[in-house]
């Protein structure tokens, strides 16, 4: 309403007063070329503030610097290396439209595969297409905008291994998300965040409960219970069966669960197209559709290889520290981040028979040189000897439904490489 004061005065003043006043008699010197001038600047003045109400009143928001790559973001920039890098052409925007419970631009989840077989998904708020967050709940300084948010911002727990048919199957239930989108690097404490330098707690009533995840390509209906307490059916997306569920959130604490599959509130059940009803609530008879990796034609004779240790001693952080250190080269080639060779040790019983463990996180030829370091935590009255296992996992048969971090979401099976044992204290 402030535009129109403006927009009169403005009228008024390009319009010729009557023949015989003061204003008339200073039109009349101009002649047509100024009046033409001085009508078209008006025009473009009328369409501009026209184009600013119409802006203002479909919600249009400014748009923001692009959001910053945490520390803890894993790297999206070696093809052959950690979690790879995107493959051209992947990224697709598999949900979009879903409705914010206070309103706004809607939620969505866009996916990518990467080089080293992996599906990563990532959920924010939608602005022509792009994800992205808001400038609100401590993020960007608060400052309205909305910042595109780049690929490779996102945790490791967003990205699952494909099975043989490229499908990735992974259910995500998100407690600590706020109406801006979901963020790490907020500036105000959530529920249960003790953080001595954010003075500021953020909004109760933009916390938000975020389920989404990647159901498959049989899926057909997953049913929820809404916030007024109904139950509500919404149809995956296909050939993902990608699903994304927005609501308000009360928790105390914040968190996060990952599976395979959706399992508790709100997700009440979900369907395949032959179908099966699986209920969230109880066993877990999914997931409908996957197809197992063919697993490496190796023996476990053919998997052995000796295995040289090297131990070192340090502190970190006023804590001794053992550090096993385990070369081999490598019997069978890795070609994807859903197989690599682990190491495990565990402490004596008279330590407390604590285990620890590491693996490999690159492609590997075969006869590669592989390296695999251990630290363990020794404590001053610790002694013995730190004995593990050296293993080949690859993934085999069904995913695990468990709360388990990608990206080994599948269950494996094991073959021995070697074993070690090194003296410590």
């Amino acid at each position: 309403m402030t535009y129109l004061p403006d927009l009169k005065r403005q009228l008024v003043d390009a319009v010729p007063a009557a023949p015989g006043s003061r204003r008339g008699s200073r039109w009349r010197g101009r002649g047509r070329a100024l009046r033409g001038v001085r009508l078209v600047v008006v025009l473009a003045l009328v369409l501009a503030l026209l184009t600013a109400v119409a802006l203002a009143a479909s919600g249009v928001i400014e748009i923001g610097s692009p959001v910053k790559t945490p520390s803890y973001a894993p790297s999206l920039s070696t093809p052959d290396r950690g979690m790879g890098a995107v493959v051209p052409g992947s990224v697709r925007l598999l949900v979009a439209g879903i409705p914010d419970p206070a309103g706004g631009p809607p939620w969505g989840m866009r996916a990518f595969k990467t080089t080293r077989g992996l599906e990563c998904v990532q959920v924010c708020r939608v602005v022509d297409g792009r994800l992205g967050l808001l400038g609100q709940d401590g993020i960007a300084g608060d400052d309205g905008r909305f910042h595109p948010l780049p690929l490779r911002v996102l945790d490791q727990w967003d990205c699952a291994p494909g099975d043989a048919r490229g499908h990735a199957f992974i259910a995500i239930t998100q407690h600590d998300a706020y109406a801006s989108g979901p963020s790490g690097s907020r500036r105000c404490s959530m529920p249960g965040e003790h953080d001595p330098h954010k003075t500021t707690r953020c909004p109760a009533a933009d916390q938000r409960l975020l389920v989404y995840g990647l159901l498959g390509p049989a899926a057909r209906q997953l049913t929820y219970r809404g916030a007024d307490r109904r139950d509500r059916a919404i149809a995956p997306s296909r050939p993902d069966g990608a699903y994304l569920i927005v609501l308000p959130d009360r928790a105390r604490l914040g968190g996060i669960g990952v599976g395979t599959l959706p399992g508790g509130p709100p997700v009440r059940s979900y369907r395949y197209d032959n179908g099966l009803v699986c209920r969230a609530s109880g066993p877990r008879c999914g997931p409908v559709g996957y197809v197992a990796p063919r697993p490496p034609h190796v023996t476990p004779a053919e998997v052995r290889a000796p295995i040289t240790v090297h131990v070192s001693h340090g502190q970190r952080d006023g804590v001794a520290i053992t550090g096993v250190e385990l070369t081999f080269a490598a019997p069978v080639a890795i070609t994807n981040a859903a197989t690599s060779y682990v190491a495990t040790a565990q402490l004596p019983a008279a330590c407390g028979g604590t285990m620890f463990s590491s693996g490999s996180t690159a492609n590997l030829r075969r006869g590669a040189r592989v390296r695999i370091r251990l630290g363990v935590p020794v404590g001053a009255r610790c002694h013995g000897r730190v004995s593990g296992r050296v293993e080949l996992q690859t993934p085999t048969g069904k995913p695990s439904a468990g709360l388990i971090l990608p990206p080994t979401l599948t269950r494996s099976s094991s073959l021995t490489v070697g074993t070690f044992s090194v003296p410590i204290g």
